[in-house]
């Protein structure tokens, strides 16, 4: 007999874990399915060693009191078990003639600072996207037929719906180094393309409530949130696959595991590509889902990235390092968009490095200290060196890769060089083993003007029953925009079961 479960979720990254435990909290007889052995998604982390290494997230933010990764974790009751640093005052940016960090003052004022020429062009900037941001923040509390209000409310977000963040840039800004500056936010596309209600979101959320980093690791927040919605009786089982989606052409009636399990349920949570799940649907081809498949398959995927993890010197003090350094080795940005696009790595590019180690406490908490670097990196190129040379020649050219980030990296961090202990690697091709994301994708689908908010992948309505959360729906990509996701999707369930 078939086992039967009120809700299945497909998944354990940051949305499905938010969706599941708070359906969780509201009694619903849930259950998380993840094919990893480990939860989390790019949230997860890894062991050599002594070291442990968060696999990609670096910080998270809204973790303050009305911010929605705090409110949720106040929702379900862990917001006093988990512990966070905060990042903000230790973040350096370093352009080719000139470097901003936050120790000193607050990131805003220090990139004036660093551009008195264009302070007033700076100031204009910051105002404009923050008052998008109180925009968006308001939109979020309209409910109901209070929406109808929005273009006296919120009349900026209709006045900037289709801009592009290269749009505010050209408005204000000249120089080319605080034209970079403005577009460092998570993103793998040019500023011309980027829409200006994300890049708004970001930048005025990052202002006003700060980074964060668990002092026990990125993966402590997943385990949290997965240990409260299991308190509240949902079952995660790893290492097992969401394999197929059964529906009648009205509603999903029950879900099969990779291992041939069949699981009844009156809704399903996906926390991955849509275009995955159209593979995995097992029922009647509606015109709805026809017309859904066709816009899936034209979606634009973020790049991915190469990453070096290095353990580092245990007895060598890494608190004096900048928690987060963007080292920015061109600011053409749309030069170096093009090259990645093309499938070759750019000479100079944006190299990030952080350095958990370095965020209060979290020496204390995460065992050897450890360092990452970070860098775009197109999929295709890393698929070339295996298909030219096999394996070894996949794993040499990785390996000169990210000696080359190292002597790149170094010339900015000088102890860095002589304090690395371990090392090792993840390419675009890891990225998409251990993720399932198309093509290493980072950020899911790009932030573009069609790929973000409302005009981004819808969280319900393909077929009842069946939600979508994560880096591929509403609202956006990221901890936070995540978060988002798995509320609207369980706020949408309970309606829908009550």
């Amino acid at each position: 007999m078939a086992e039967r479960f009120d809700v299945v979720v497909g998944g354990s990254g940051m949305g499905g874990l938010t969706a599941a435990s708070l359906l969780a909290c509201h009694g619903f007889r849930t259950l998380i399915l993840e094919r990893q052995p480990a939860i989390g998604g790019y949230m997860s982390e890894f062991q050599r060693g002594p070291y442990r290494f968060d696999a990609a997230a670096n910080f998270v933010g809204a973790i303050e009191d009305g911010g929605e990764v705090g409110s949720f974790l106040n929702e379900i009751g862990i917001a006093d078990r988990i512990e966070f640093a905060p990042v903000t005052s230790s973040f350096r940016v370093i352009l080719p003639d000139r470097q901003v960090d936050t120790r000193t003052q607050p990131y805003v004022e220090a990139l004036a600072s660093a551009f008195p020429d264009q302070r007033g062009e700076i100031a204009r900037f910051v105002r404009v996207v923050n008052a998008i941001g109180a925009d968006i923040k308001r939109f979020e509390g309209l409910r109901g037929w209070r929406r109808v209000l929005v273009p006296f409310c919120c009349p900026r977000l209709l006045r900037y719906a289709h801009a592009t963040t290269g749009d505010l840039i050209d408005r204000y800004l000249h120089d080319p180094g605080a034209r970079a500056l403005a577009a460092n936010f998570p993103a793998t596309v040019p500023p011309s393309e980027v829409s200006l209600l994300f890049a708004a979101t970001v930048l005025s959320k990052g202002q006003q409530g700060g980074l964060y980093y668990p002092v026990e690791g990125m993966a402590a927040l997943a385990r949290r949130i997965a240990d409260a919605a299991a308190q509240r009786g949902a079952e995660l089982r790893t290492g097992t696959a969401l394999a197929a989606i059964e529906h009648d052409g009205r509603r999903v009636c029950a879900v099969r595991t990779d291992s041939g399990e069949r699981i009844e349920t009156k809704a399903v949570v996906v926390n991955f590509n849509p275009n995955d799940i159209f593979a995995q649907l097992e029922g009647p081809e509606t015109r709805r889902l026809c017309k859904a498949r066709r816009r899936a398959a034209g979606f634009r995927y973020s790049a991915s990235a190469f990453i070096v993890y290095l353990g580092l010197k245990p007895d060598a003090d890494w608190s004096k390092e900048f928690f987060f350094t963007t080292i920015f080795e061109t600011l053409d940005l749309e030069s170096l968009h093009k090259t990645i696009r093309r499938g070759e790595m750019p000479e100079r590019s944006i190299v990030h490095v952080s350095f958990p180690c370095a965020a209060d406490g979290a020496s204390r908490k995460t065992g050897a200290p450890t360092a990452k670097i970070i860098t775009m990196a197109p999929y295709a190129l890393f698929s070339r060196w295996c298909e030219e040379g096999g394996v070894e020649n996949y794993r040499r050219r990785k390996n000169e890769l990210a000696e080359r980030l190292i002597e790149r990296a170094s010339r900015h961090i000088p102890s860095l060089r002589g304090g690395i202990v371990l090392r090792e690697t993840a390419s675009p091709l890891t990225l998409e083993k251990w993720t399932g994301n198309r093509g290493g994708a980072m950020y899911g689908l790009e932030p573009t003007v069609d790929q973000f908010g409302p005009t981004r992948w819808p969280n319900s309505g393909l077929v009842s029953g069946l939600h979508f959360c994560g880096h591929y729906s509403r609202p956006a990509h990221g901890i936070v925009g995540t978060c988002y996701s798995g509320r609207f999707v369980a706020k949408r369930i309970l309606r829908d079961l009550g």
